[in-house]
């Protein structure tokens, strides 16, 4: 799926549940090294936005912060 502002991938693949992260890690690092593989040719790039003269901002809380 593609959107504005990222790719993503859904991927399926079968492991030990011991090594979920590691292996969710794995594959996460393997897909960008292919993407640089292609010398510049595909890019992974993100919307930039600049605030210019935001207004102020208040917050008020009310009540008690969960701890």
């Amino acid at each position: 799926m593609c959107t504005d502002n990222w790719i993503e991938f859904t991927v399926r693949y079968i492991t030990d549940f011991k090594l979920r992260r590691s292996t969710k890690n794995r594959i996460f690092s393997l897909i960008l090294e292919e993407f640089e593989k292609t010398g510049g040719w595909v890019k992974i790039a993100s919307i930039t936005m600049q605030l210019v003269d935001p207004q102020p901002l208040t917050v008020k809380f009310s009540g008690k912060l969960p701890e």
